[in-house]
């Protein structure tokens, strides 16, 4: 699996990019038979303009194909 250090966040009602300047993400679950990850993350993130934005409290359970 290849991992990034990259996170972005595009929200549609805004219409524009952010960038995450900080944050970061645990792995709390790993099926590597069923090919699930779990976890939880957070950061902040900043658009063009400078506006910066907290996410907080973020939550994932996905499938992989690797």
């Amino acid at each position: 699996m290849a991992f990034s250090n990259r996170a972005m966040y595009i929200p549609e009602f805004f219409g524009e990019g952010y960038l995450a300047t900080k944050g970061h993400m645990i792995i709390t679950y790993l099926d590597r038979d069923k090919k699930v990850v779990s976890g939880t993350f957070e950061f902040e993130a900043k658009n063009r303009e400078g506006r910066i934005i907290k996410i907080t409290q973020g939550r994932f359970d996905k499938r992989y194909n690797y």
